[in-house]
Order: C-alpha cells, then structure tokens, then sequence
C-alpha cells in the first residue's frame, strides 16, 4: 500500500540506504521545475492544435459548401431540360400523341361568388388547350367532375387516361386577377412546370392564351410546332358564365335542360349580340331538341343560329360542328355536312361534339372504320360524359359489334341515367 500522504513513519525496509541531503532538495525541486515547464508546454501545443483543427475544419466546411452549391447551380440548370423532356417520354410508353386534362381551378378570392369566374378560366383554358394539334385535351364535361373532390393526381390521370394534369388557382381583387397554373407529371405527381401571371380582369383572354401557350410550349418535343391557340376577343366573364350555364343544361339532354339551356343562350346573346359561342350554343340547343321532340322549326332555327355565329367568327370550330349537324339532319346534305365537320376538327381537334356528331354521320353512311375511330375519340376526349358513350354503343350497334353496344349502352346509362337512346341500344343488342 503506498504510504504517501499517511501519518505513521516510512517502512525501514523500503527506505533509501542513505538519508536525504541538501543537494538532493535541490534536484527535487529542479525536476518540479522542469516538469511545470514541459506541461505548460503541452498546454500551449493543445491550444495550437485546437485552433488550427478549427480552421481546418472551416475550410473543410466552406469547400463543402462551395461543392454543394455547385450541385445545386448544376441540378437547377439542368432541370428544365429533365422536365421538358419528360412529356415526350410518357406519351411514348402508351403509343399516342401527349394528353391532358385542365382540373377545376381553385377560387383564392375569399369569395363565392367569383367562382363562375373562375370555372370560366377553366373552360376558357381548356378550349384553348383544345386547339393545339397534336395535343389531347379532356372536355370541360368530364374536368369539372373532379370539383370538389379530393383525389390524388395518380388517381385523377388514371381515371380519365392522361399523361398530364393542369392545376390551378385564381385569385381576383377589384380589376386585377392574378392566375397561378401547374403542369404535373399525371403518373407520378411530380411537379414539371409552375408560373404565375397578373392582369386586368378585361385581358383575361388574352392572359388564357398566354397560359395555354406557355403549357404547350413546356410539351413542344411532342406536338406540332405549329400549334397556336390563337388570340380571342375579350367577352363579359358574367356574359361567359351565362354560356356556361347554357352548356351544363345542354348536356343533360332532357327537355328541362333543353329549355333552360335556351334561356341561358339568349341571356348571353341579349348580353352581348356578338358573342359568336352563344349563337353556337343555342343552334345546338335547337338542334337536337328539335330532333328528339318532333318540333318541326327547330331544324331550320338551329342552322339560322349556326350561320349567325359564323358570320360573327369563322374561325370557331363549335360554329363549323353546328352548321354540320343541321346539314346533316333532315336535309342530308352529306357532302356539305362532312366538309363542315372536317373544317371545325381541324379548327378545334377536341372538340368532343364534332367527332361524336360525325362518327354518327359516317356510321348511317356504312363507313364504319371511320365512324368507330370517330365514336372512340369522342370518348377519349370526354370519358366521363354519358352522350359521348352513348353514340359509341350506337356506332358499334350499327356495326353488329353487340357485345360493345351492350357494355358501352351500360355505360353511358351509368353515367347518365336519363340517356333513352343508350337503353333502346342495349335492349335491341340483346335481341
């Protein structure tokens, strides 16, 4: 046991052979000396050696920060390239041409009655997008479904059968609207492009083409170059919603709808007499009420309504489909009917009602491939409406495909119970 510190004598056996002189106090406390000196020493290398390992790790730290904000620089300028070329590649795995739905835009305005403004931004951008060749755009009919829900994007792309989704906001304070708009990658929720844009509320068109082109633009490695969607004259947007309104009671395809729709029609045409769509609208609304109803004048109302709306915009593909359908239907001008056709697909290639109306055409005609392609792109562009489903289990009932007629009659009667042509085929297929 070591006895240092202890109060009792040293153990003589463990004691030097010779007892402690002068000198050797002397060496003692030079040692001590010696070794107070080494440890000051040694605290001075610690602190040398502490502060250059901080500046080491400084350094260390500012070269990392230096590569990581290479990277960033580096990933961020190549992103676009990455997201442009993204399009392409999904509408290469399925074989066709890119497609898109615009979803309902949000309403950011923090009031509820702007929000007939901002569907008619949907439907605006939606007919704008329509109009791009090479492009497949869903029809507002079956976009606006998903108003209100809370469907994810995979979800929403794998329902309607897109690559692409369109999500949006509007938010409008006095005369000024501010849009934000977002392309997103519809397998993967992935976010390719983002903007937003400011304007007065009388350039809403124009800020609509804007958008719509800058969203063909971000797609341009997969349709046509040439594409443009073309500049519109600024319309009222409450005189818009009354079209609007117009067409929801349009589709119903019942004599209620027929009727309110012609209100609606006539509302925005006293609103604005040079309002080219509504014209449109209303010869539709005579049209096919006529014809469903018997009543004799609605035929030659509805091409008086046509050849109005031509003559206040040629360029309006809606005009070209309803002067098609009163040329078709009684006077079966078929000729004349099918260049009307022709021009407004060509003028609006998603317009859903001129392949529905002329693949019915082709199909009386015994031109059944041309028909079906017809019948199933009306589909492909609005898969949610019952009537479109309805003219495909029509043509593939003229066809003697019954099986088809049968699932796609079911089908249109599942989206749109009221639809009797859809039953009456389904029930005559199963003779």
């Amino acid at each position: 046991m070591d006895s240092e510190g202890a109060g009792g004598p040293p153990d003589p056996s463990s004691a030097p052979e010779t007892s402690p002189s002068v000198p050797d106090a002397a060496e003692a406390a030079a040692a001590a000396a010696e070794k107070k000196k080494k440890k000051k020493k040694a605290k001075v290398r610690s602190a040398w050696i502490s502060f250059a390992g901080r500046i080491v790790a400084q350094i260390v730290g500012a070269a990392a920060t230096i590569v990581l904000g290479i990277y960033l620089v580096t990933s961020h300028r190549g992103e676009p390239d990455r997201a442009a070329s993204r399009v392409p590649r999904v509408a290469s795995t399925l074989g066709a041409e890119p497609s898109l739905a615009v979803l309902p835009f949000d309403n950011y305005s923090g009031d509820a009655s702007q929000d007939y403004f901002v569907n008619g931004m949907t439907e605006a951008l939606i007919a704008d997008l329509a109009r791009v060749s090479g492009l497949r755009v869903i029809s507002r009919t079956s976009s606006m479904h998903y108003q209100g829900q809370k469907k994810s994007v995979p979800e929403i792309a794998g329902e309607l059968g897109v690559d692409l989704l369109v999500e949006g906001s509007v938010a409008r304070s006095g005369n000024r609207i501010r849009i934000t708009a977002q392309l997103i990658d519809g397998a993967t929720d992935e976010h390719i492009w983002a903007r937003s844009y400011e304007e007065k509320v009388e350039d809403v068109f124009a800020l609509q083409s804007r958008i719509a082109t800058a969203i063909a633009a971000e797609i341009r490695g997969a349709v046509s170059s040439s594409a443009g969607t073309g500049a519109r004259r600024a319309v009222d947007p409450a005189v818009y919603d009354l079209y609007l309104r117009g067409r929801n009671a349009w589709n119903t395809r019942t004599p209620e709808g027929f009727e309110l729709a012609r209100t609606y029609f006539l509302q925005a045409i006293e609103k604005d007499p040079s309002f080219a769509l509504a014209h449109a609208g209303l010869a539709d609304t005579y049209q096919v009420a006529g014809l469903l109803s018997g009543n004799g004048d609605g035929p030659a109302r509805a091409r008086a309504s046509a050849e109005r709306a031509l003559a206040l915009d040629d360029s309006l593909g809606e005009a070209h489909a309803s002067l098609a359908g009163t040329l078709h239907r009684p006077i079966a001008d078929i000729p004349r009917a099918e260049a009307e056709f022709k021009r407004a697909i060509e003028l609006n290639p998603g317009y859903a009602t001129a392949h529905q109306w002329y693949a019915i055409m082709l199909a009386e005609e015994g031109r059944e491939r041309e028909a079906l392609e017809h019948a199933e792109r009306a589909v492909a562009l609005d898969p949610l409406s019952g009537a479109m489903r309805q003219t495909l289990a029509l043509v593939n009932y003229y066809g003697r495909r019954y099986d088809r007629a049968i699932a796609d009659g079911r089908r249109a009667l599942e989206l749109a119970p009221q639809l009797n042509l859809a039953r009456q085929v389904v029930a005559r297929s199963l003779v």
